[in-house]
């Protein structure tokens, strides 16, 4: 199988595809990755909502935490698990620690080959060797992971992965409006403008009228 094909499947997941509303996105993760995955079970629905309160326990971003996602009909939790363990190791890369990263993607790459099967049971199934073979191939790539750096990014693409050093935003709009964004603080840091005196009339004429007996006054000691 082609990077390109681990490189779609990892950002279809952690862009939450097959919960998307743009038209399309869900039927054609279903024909897609359907079985890439284990095949949902209602019966196993306990386990998996087990597993995934453990996961959120002990899978944690660098800083703040990820919504809860509920079971979708479809998939399960089986998708939603993998999710969040792939928003972490996007987390733990886009905030700089290398190490942490690597770390997690190395407990993926475990977890995976142990996920949903019993200790006596060989991982023989397909899309088992279709996980472990993305979280090996996404090794090769986790300095380039990135999250849009937009605050207010609301994409499907907000997980990205860069295509040149200092690739920040998902997409042009993004980009414009960090631009905005940060001019905005910075007028809100600059400090106001006090405008200018404005003088009526009777002002000015005052004005005027001082500054006519000070040189009146002038005068009046160069003739001494």
């Amino acid at each position: 199988m082609s990077d390109t094909n681990y490189t779609d499947f990892l950002l279809a997941v952690v862009n939450a595809e097959e919960k998307a509303d743009f038209k399309g996105a869900r039927k054609r993760f279903a024909r897609l990755y359907s079985e890439w995955f284990p095949t949902f079970d209602p019966e196993t629905l306990r386990w998996q909502q087990v597993h995934y309160r453990r996961t959120r326990a002990w899978w944690k971003p660098p800083s703040g935490d990820f919504p809860v996602e509920a079971p979708d009909e479809q998939f399960g939790l089986h998708v939603v698990i993998f999710r969040h363990k792939l928003r972490v190791i996007w987390a733990f890369a886009a905030s700089g620690d290398a190490a942490g990263a690597e770390r997690k993607r190395s407990h993926l790459y475990t977890e995976s080959h142990r996920y949903f099967r019993k200790p006596s049971e060989k991982p023989t199934e397909q899309w088992r060797f279709r996980l472990v073979s993305a979280c090996a191939w996404l090794g090769s790539d986790l300095k380039k992971l990135e999250i849009c750096q937009n605050s207010e990014c609301q994409t499907e693409n907000r997980y990205f992965i860069r295509r040149w050093s200092n690739h920040k935003y998902c997409c042009t709009e993004c980009c414009q409006r960090a631009d905005e964004i940060r001019r905005l603080e910075k007028r809100k840091l600059r400090p106001p403008k006090i405008p200018k005196r404005v003088l009526s009339d009777d002002g000015k004429r005052k004005i005027i009228e001082a500054q006519r007996k000070r040189w009146l006054r002038y005068r009046a000691s160069k003739d001494q």
